[in-house]
């Protein structure tokens, strides 16, 4: 979510562009932490900790939504 110079979102809408296909799941550096009001409700956004069961979850889950189409 936070990094130095830039945070996920921009990150995520500086590649869009590039590939429009790409999917997102955000996750936090640290334990505890759940982002208000950062993300949207249609966002991923997967707490640490978390199991490998639990990642694997999520990915299956983020890539089997339906992307709407660019506009």
């Amino acid at each position: 979510m936070v990094m130095p110079g830039m945070v996920g979102h921009e990150v995520a809408d500086e590649v869009a562009p590039i590939r429009p296909e790409m999917r997102v799941i955000y996750m936090s550096g640290y334990v505890g932490f759940t982002p208000r009001g950062v993300l949207d409700s249609d966002e991923s956004f997967l707490p640490k900790p978390f199991t490998q069961d639990t990642l694997l979850r999520k990915v299956h889950e983020v890539l089997n939504l339906q992307k709407e189409p660019a506009t």
